[in-house]
């Protein structure tokens, strides 16, 4: 597991496997300090809507401190309360001062740690060595930090993975007892209480266009019944998007609208909305409902598991213009793009020409078929391919630079951009993505001018390699820097004809080294890196969590993937090309021989 990880649910790829919970949390503070009993996890008993039966849901239940605990007592034990957000922390309060308690307005941001300590710290104003007054002590936390929250749900791995951070409480005594004065207006976690805690989902927003459900993957705290996370979903899916991804999508609430009440029965989340959903059309409302369904029952692997949304208006059921009200996620599929099973990739061959292969075929299979048009006939010798998801487009590198093209039987290729360049990528809106000693470029596939493209990194980071995502609104990014090249996450903004890429949220730790990268799917990455010449392949949850690694072929030069429904396809160095249909089984051998494959996109 990556050292950033937050989360150790496995991969995507990996055979299915269901982790059970620790009946307790982990100890929050090592070293000498004896941590106050604190923070265990309690099965409560909660009735899951009308027709639900009783469910177990683990919560942790935060101890008040104790009548004379010390210092360092004190704050481990505040540490521990942090794993609760219940009341707005209202046990973890307990162990402040009411002013302190008063300008202490954490959120959700979550500062995690791999482990954490607290030590003793002289006064700055006290005599040489002197820890503490009568009234008044200082006490320091230190530990390793793996990443952090963000206000908007959105994990962050840590830059500072490899070093440790401080921070300083302050006490003093009231009545005879210990309590914080002053701290950081963080929560600050160790990594086991946040696996236990928190929980990763999907926000789905709409993209401009309102024809593409674009997923936001956050981390929400565990609530206290199914019902209550219900509740917090429907809340954030309602206002309007923030984070990274708010300048590129959009919810279909309108404004005024108002959550009266949700209840759940069995499999279904029964949302009753008022307010400016009274007068909503029925196109927005068939869109909120997307919103809901999507949100709320397209992550099934997590708690509570909701198969079905019924809204209402005002109480009222309403019926998407057919006789049941209960709409399942089946009826909105089409907003959510995916690969389709059996895809064929494409790729170029010893002469230049572009190829298609199906991603289903078998080692030793026969060379694959020219596709139509000037790409097919390599009367201009490409290197590297890409098609675009409708299969109207292509574009490739050649030895004066970057072309394209339609796949029609009497098409030609059109110079765009001169010079040399790193990955293509195509959009959902028939625009190509590509990299330049840097620079991304923006070429529309029917025409039109090439255009720069503003990217919102730090000065002395460049881009090395780009990829849109399914919905054609987040891209991922190799980025290298002072510290390695790293795996970086961000939403394509536009602008009329002008396009940028907005702030970049890191998914993997620093020095990682990644040469090539692919979408498994809409929440997962696989980017190649080659550590002291034994490739790995890496997959990383968009979400920040967990990075699962497997084997790669040797000689692995690129990497292409279309969702859980098609095998991965490797280019190697030999001109040959394999496949994988799951990590836990064997490379196929050689299916063909050819350079760069790449699967629509």
């Amino acid at each position: 597991m990556d050292k950033g990880s937050p989360r150790p649910v496995p991969g995507r790829l990996r055979a299915a496997w269901v982790a059970l919970l620790a009946t307790a949390l982990a100890v929050l503070v090592a070293g000498c300090v004896t941590v106050p009993t604190s923070g265990h996890v309690q099965a409560v008993n909660v009735t899951q809507g009308n027709a639900g039966g009783g469910q177990y849901y683990l919560q942790p239940i935060p101890v008040a401190p104790g009548g004379n605990w010390t210092p360092e007592e004190i704050v481990s034990g505040f540490l521990a309360a942090n794993a609760s957000f219940a009341n707005d922390h209202a046990v973890a309060r307990q162990y402040l001062v009411p002013a302190a308690s008063k300008n202490w307005h954490p959120g959700l941001a979550v500062t995690v740690f791999s482990q954490i300590s607290s030590t003793p710290v002289p006064l700055p104003d006290g005599a040489s060595g002197s820890h503490q007054t009568r009234t008044t002590t200082i006490v320091q936390v230190s530990g390793t930090v793996l990443g952090s929250l963000s206000n908007s749900g959105q994990y962050s791995t840590s830059s500072h993975s490899q070093g440790t951070t401080e921070e300083k409480f302050v006490l003093v005594q009231q009545g005879g007892r210990w309590r914080i004065s002053s701290l950081p207006n963080e929560v600050l976690l160790s990594q086991s209480d946040f696996e236990h805690v928190y929980q990763p989902r999907n926000i789905y927003f709409f993209d401009p266009s309102e024809q593409t459900l674009v997923p936001d993957p956050i981390y929400v705290p565990e609530a206290a019944t199914p019902t209550d996370l219900v509740e917090q979903l429907v809340r954030v899916v309602m206002a309007s998007p923030t984070g990274w991804l708010r300048s590129a999508v959009q919810t279909a609430f309108p404004a005024g609208t108002t959550l009266l009440n949700v209840s759940l029965d069995g499999g279904t989340a029964v949302v009753n909305l008022g307010g400016a959903a009274n007068g909503a059309s029925d196109d927005a409302l068939h869109q909120m409902s997307a919103q809901l369904l999507w949100t709320l029952a397209g992550s099934s692997a997590d708690e509570p598991a909701i198969q079905s949304v019924e809204l209402e208006i005002n109480g009222g059921p309403w019926n998407a213009g057919q006789d049941n009200p209960v709409q399942q996620i089946s009826d909105f599929s089409s907003y959510v793009p995916t690969g389709p099973a059996h895809a064929s990739f494409y790729y170029t061959d010893s002469h230049g020409a572009v190829r298609s292969l199906s991603g289903s075929a078998q080692a030793n299979a026969p060379q694959g078929a020219p596709v139509a048009g000037a790409a097919g006939a390599a009367d201009i010798p490409l290197t590297q391919v890409a098609v675009s998801p409708d299969g109207r487009y292509v574009a490739g590198l050649g030895s004066a630079g970057l072309y394209t093209g339609t796949l029609t039987s009497k098409s030609t290729l059109s110079l765009r951009v001169d010079g040399n360049f790193g990955s293509l990528s195509w959009d959902l809106h028939d625009d190509v993505w590509a990299v330049q000693n840097g620079q991304v470029w923006l070429i529309p596939g029917r025409g039109g001018a090439s255009l720069p493209v503003t990217t919102m990194l730090p000065a002395g980071e460049k881009v090395t390699a780009l990829k849109v995502a399914p919905d054609g609104v987040r891209c991922a990014m190799l980025v290298s820097g002072a510290s390695g090249t790293q795996l970086l996450l961000a939403a394509i903004v536009h602008s009329g004809e002008q396009a940028y890429i907005g702030p970049a949220v890191p998914i993997s730790a620093d020095n990682v080294n990644f040469t090539s990268l692919t979408w498994y799917d809409a929440d997962d990455v696989v980017a190649l890196r080659d550590p002291s010449g034994h490739p790995v392949l890496d997959e990383v949850a968009i979400n920040g969590g967990n990075v699962t690694a497997f084997p790669a072929p040797p000689g692995i030069t690129s990497i292409t993937a279309y969702g859980p429904a098609n095998p991965l396809v490797a280019g190697l160095s030999d001109g040959q090309m394999t496949t994988l249909a799951t990590p836990n089984g064997l490379w196929s051998g050689n299916v063909a021989a050819g350079r760069s494959p790449a699967y629509p996109g």
